[in-house]
């Protein structure tokens, strides 16, 4: 406000010096509008001189009188501030890629049409065996060419992960999830995790339960055969009729509880597939 408080006292003294001279001289039109002319110049001047050195970088005082030092002041102040946010973000960026860095998970920024554009070593070593520098720029399914992937992004529906073995090397077992993030959420963000350990540790479970279900059957049912001809053959001996029905109901158990792994085991390999039944909760 200052400078243009004292814009509007140089046009009024300019234009009362102008009219004394035209009044002097008798040709106070021909004087005032010399005098806008060279006004309007003096503007488009600094209008060209402003564009010059925003062009150039920063403005430095001094700056020109008038309504044109609030100008410059607002666009330093402007420059200023822009300056202070590129340098808070240009920080944050650097502890973002340090931390990512460091991350043990595979992390990558893909687009929306899924071509790489960031990734961190991890991803680099787990995802793709290769370095960002030679894959920058490929699609997701040709750095990771599957099925179950290719089916992920395009379904497009990421609350679950997907598990796959990377191409450069098979052993491995990553599970991928896809988010998708950014003031928009016009890019996509890939967590991969290497489960191969925890994934083998599960099979050998599943493994372990199976086999132990299937070797407890055999004696059981042996035993379960034996029990049914004593039963008959000592129903009237009252020495061993409760001994034989004790060791019938343990044996039914056992049955049950072997029943019960294999349909565990069952159900988490997905070979039986769950069922609804409506229940009387009541």
């Amino acid at each position: 406000m200052n400078g243009l408080r004292a814009e509007l006292l140089i046009v009024v003294a300019a234009v009362a010096a102008l009219t004394i001279v035209g009044v002097m001289t008798g040709q106070v039109s021909t004087i005032l509008l010399i005098g806008s002319f060279v006004y309007l110049g003096w503007h488009i001047m600094q209008i060209a001189r402003l564009r010059e050195r925003m062009r150039t970088g920063r403005l430095h005082a001094p700056y020109p009188p008038g309504v044109w030092r609030d100008i410059y002041e607002l666009i330093g102040q402007s420059q200023t501030g822009e300056r202070k946010a590129r340098k808070a973000l240009s920080r944050f960026n650097a502890r973002f890629r340090e931390a990512a860095t460091v991350f043990p998970d595979a992390l990558a920024v893909v687009s929306r049409s899924h071509k790489l554009r960031w990734c961190n070593p991890s991803a680099e070593k787990i995802l793709f065996g290769q370095n960002f520098e030679e894959i920058g720029n490929q699609t997701l399914q040709t750095l990771l060419p599957d099925a179950l992937l290719d089916q992920y992004l395009t379904d497009g529906r990421f609350d679950q992960p997907v598990v796959l073995s990377p191409p450069h090397d098979r052993r491995r077992v990553i599970s991928i999830r896809i988010m998708p993030f950014g003031k928009r959420k016009h890019q996509l963000l890939v967590v991969g995790s290497d489960i191969t350990r925890v994934h083998h540790l599960d099979a050998a479970r599943r493994d372990f339960i199976a086999n132990v279900s299937h070797e407890l059957r055999t004696p059981l049912t042996v035993i379960a055969g034996y029990l049914d001809p004593l039963t008959e053959h000592l129903q009237g001996d009252a020495e061993w009729s409760n001994s034989l029905q004790l060791m019938e109901q343990q044996a039914q158990r056992m049955g049950q509880m072997i029943d019960d792994l294999t349909l565990l085991s069952h159900l988490e390999t997905a070979e039986k597939p769950l069922r609804e039944q409506r229940l009387d909760i009541a």
